[in-house]
């Protein structure tokens, strides 16, 4: 088990590197809190990458919208505890804008 350890931190060293994750200075409770972030949808604690995301997900996220349309983002930050939170943050608040393509 300590070598999965050793290279899950590896793994969430590495995408800090390449800024897939952002570092924050708050703890899980206030990543997670739909009070202290209104635009909070969803969130799964321990997850480092979409694949892992989905994963936790019923059919891995295939008729799921947060992985289906622009009305969402995928977060990943580090808590100040060391624990990756994923999060699905609202884009747009109030009504969607109305997008017109030639």
């Amino acid at each position: 088990m300590p070598g999965k350890l050793k290279f899950r931190a590896k793994r969430v060293q590495e995408r800090l590197i390449k800024g897939f994750i952002r570092e924050t200075d708050s703890t899980v409770a206030q990543l997670c809190s739909p009070s202290l972030d209104p635009d909070l949808v969803h969130f799964e604690v321990g997850c480092i990458d979409e694949g892992e995301l989905r994963n936790r997900i019923v059919d891995q996220g295939v008729s799921s919208d947060f992985f289906n349309t622009v009305r969402y983002t995928a977060d990943y930050a580090l808590s100040k505890e060391g624990i990756v939170v994923a999060r699905f943050l609202r884009k747009f608040r109030g009504k969607m804008p109305n997008f017109k393509f030639l």
